[in-house]
């Protein structure tokens, strides 16, 4: 899931997203969300072995997770949430 798809397209600030009650399962690599700009609350996920990242943000988004679960990979690089 990628929430505001340009670093140029500012108007993605006033973005408001909610990601709730979804199960993110093995062999997924990153973008559970990533968001980019705006607010996005993760809620009541679970995450479960994922690769390189479960969520992301860049250009100075607000993300606010809440009662996630987060059940990390063995592999020693795939530790970051």
């Amino acid at each position: 899931m990628l929430f505001g798809a340009s670093d140029s397209y500012s108007a993605d600030k006033k973005m408001h997203v909610t990601v709730a009650l979804n199960h993110f399962g093995k062999g997924l690599v990153k973008r559970m969300p990533r968001c980019r700009f705006g607010f996005i609350h993760v809620v009541n996920n679970d995450y479960n072995h994922w690769f390189l990242y479960a969520i992301g943000g860049t250009s100075n988004p607000t993300i606010i997770s809440q009662g996630n679960r987060y059940f990390p990979p063995v592999t020693f690089g795939a530790k970051e949430v």
